[in-house]
């Protein structure tokens, strides 16, 4: 498994270490690690509900017996996109005009 390389032998002890710290215990270490995006905030609307599906799907992944980890995914709300994509837009205009 690919996880086994961040998880066994000596290059990995730093990773262990962090696990441990983590409070993992011993056997959740040894199964493999399901990596698990979650774009979950409290700005955008439409990302407020998804810790619920990350946590099903955590549930999921454990059941399964894979050990769960979850990591952010950084989304830019509309209002942050839009003066970007208008900039963009005008970009070719900008090229044929000069």
């Amino acid at each position: 498994m690919k996880s086994d390389a961040l998880k066994f032998g000596p290059e990995a002890a730093a990773h262990r270490s962090l696990y441990n710290a983590l409070g993992w215990t011993e056997e959740e270490i040894r199964k493999p690690l399901v990596g698990i995006v979650s774009s979950h905030n409290e700005i955008v609307p439409g990302h407020m509900n998804i810790d619920k599906i990350v946590e099903a799907v955590k549930m999921g992944v454990a059941e399964a017996g894979g050990m769960p980890v979850v990591f952010p995914e950084e989304l830019l709300p509309e209002e942050e996109l839009l003066p970007v994509l208008a900039s963009a837009a005008s970009l070719p205009e900008a090229r044929v005009g000069a």
